[in-house]
């Protein structure tokens, strides 16, 4: 009995030390937390205290502290082309150059994820200790006569580039706000400002600016092999015959990077879809244009259809030329191509949708002569069927039969996959199908030049025949 107590006792008082232990622990972390959360509100205070109006970075871009890469250069970008001294009249340009210094102040900056991280912790203090190769915590905000320096020359090891953040604006030797601007956005255009034509007002004031070097050669020039070279004028429209892939770049690295990824692009889907490359920052119109179809951030890509540019949202700065293509054909008109699996729809929705077409008040509007389809053993519609249906899609409607149909294939005598064939109006095929529709087989090369003559042929013979027929 004396035996069961003591044992029950020794229980009941570990269970108490548990208890005990616990409390404790939960006490010291509450304590730890509080005591963090005073220091990460202390240091915030001190970061605040140690910026002002003038150096306060993410207030001068108009971003919030959470603001991601992308959206610090655009906002950048904005702000930058909207106070640039080139654009404002004289009178303005003193006031507009301090404003645009401060703005590329901030963004070089908050673009740079050391300063950027530096500057968060210690404000602008902070960087200039770290300018001096001093660890910003040790230096006490870079004060004079605090911390060691590291080794290098830099916090973290490395040389360190030189910026001086003082609160008259950018003056060490290595930072030059416009050359920047430059580098990022077009170097094209010297004393008067961005290319041809320039800002209103732009009288080549110095502003400290270096001497302007030659402009390197354009990356894609008009008479470039593969890729045709766009501009506002020329951009694809709701009319145009062709699909584009479209890249809009800047004439700078970040461009040149890209452009083996796209010659391969063009080099590989040749016959099918336009390669085409957009200088955004040629000139103001070029720049107002990009900016009209949602384009901010160089390069840029997208594919064009009836007119609507889809901009291509890819994570990778330098995307390869298959996800590129991969893109383009996600975006392919579908709309333009029914899929037929049976006599039944193939009289459906391509013979009896033409005659409707060309029935009743949109007779004499229609210009659709007739339909196409295409009968193959693969599983997926090509690039180049999408490209034919697009070029001919105010002529013809088109069909697609997939995976080798059998009972079309006996209907139209398939002997050989893929067939081409078109039904046009009885009276102007070259073989009868039914006492309506007439026939015209394809049996020449399968490529986009070879079949879009095979069209123009069977366009221009029903017309010729229509004319003669109505007497016109």
């Amino acid at each position: 009995m004396k035996r069961l107590l003591r044992r029950q006792y020794r229980t009941v008082f570990s269970y108490r030390s548990l208890a005990l232990l616990l409390l404790a622990l939960s006490c010291l972390a509450f304590t730890s937390g509080a005591s963090a959360r005073r220091n990460r509100s202390n240091q915030q205070q001190s970061t605040n205290a140690n910026n002002n109006d003038e150096t306060d970075y993410y207030k001068i871009l108009g971003v919030k502290r959470t603001a991601k890469p992308k959206e610090i250069k655009k906002q950048y970008h904005k702000l930058a082309l909207q106070h640039h001294p080139d654009k404002v009249p004289a009178a303005e340009k003193p006031q507009a150059e301090q404003q645009f210094v401060k703005i590329s102040t901030a963004y070089a900056v908050l673009s740079d994820d050391e300063k950027r991280s530096v500057y968060d912790k210690y404000g602008v203090r902070g960087l200039e200790a770290l300018e001096r190769g001093v660890n910003p915590e040790e230096a006490g905000f870079g004060a004079s006569n605090g911390g060691n320096g590291f080794p290098n020359g830099g916090f973290g090891g490395g040389q360190q580039q030189q910026f001086h953040f003082g609160t008259g604006g950018p003056g060490g030797a290595n930072f030059d706000a416009f050359r920047m601007f430059e580098e990022m956005f077009g170097s094209a255009g010297g004393a008067g400002g961005f290319g041809a034509g320039g800002f209103p007002g732009g009288n080549g004031g110095g502003f400290g600016r270096p001497q302007q070097q030659s402009p390197p050669p354009d990356l894609f020039p008009k008479n470039h092999e593969t890729i045709s070279k766009l501009g506002s004028p020329k951009y694809p429209n709701a009319s145009s015959k062709y699909l584009w892939f479209v890249m809009f770049y800047l004439n700078d690295r970040a461009s040149a990077a890209v452009k083996e990824q796209l010659e391969l692009l063009a080099q590989k889907t040749a016959g099918t879809f336009k390669v085409g490359a957009m200088d955004c920052r040629k000139s103001d119109v070029e720049a107002r244009y990009c900016a009209k179809l949602g384009v901010d951030d160089l390069p840029a890509f997208g594919f064009v259809v009836n007119g609507k540019t889809i901009l291509f949202e890819d994570a990778n700065r330098i995307p390869s030329a298959k996800s590129m293509h991969e893109f383009a054909m996600s975006n392919m008109p579908r709309e333009l191509i029914v899929n037929v699996n049976h006599v039944s729809q193939m009289q459906e929705r391509l013979l009896i949708a033409v005659t409707k077409q060309a029935s009743g008040k949109r007779r004499k509007q229609s210009r659709i002569h007739g339909s196409v389809l295409l009968l193959t053993d693969k599983y997926e519609t090509s690039a180049l069927y999408y490209s034919i249906a697009y070029k001919y899609r105010t002529s013809f409607l088109f069909g697609e039969s997939r995976a080798g149909n059998l009972g079309l294939a006996k209907e139209l005598g398939v002997k050989k996959y893929p067939l081409l064939v078109a039904f046009v109006p009885r009276g102007r095929g070259t073989e009868r199908y039914s006492d309506e529709w007439d026939l015209v087989k394809y049996a020449g090369e399968l490529n986009a030049n070879a079949i879009g003559k095979w069209l123009d042929k069977v366009v221009t013979t029903v017309e010729t025949k229509q004319r003669a027929e109505y007497g016109l």
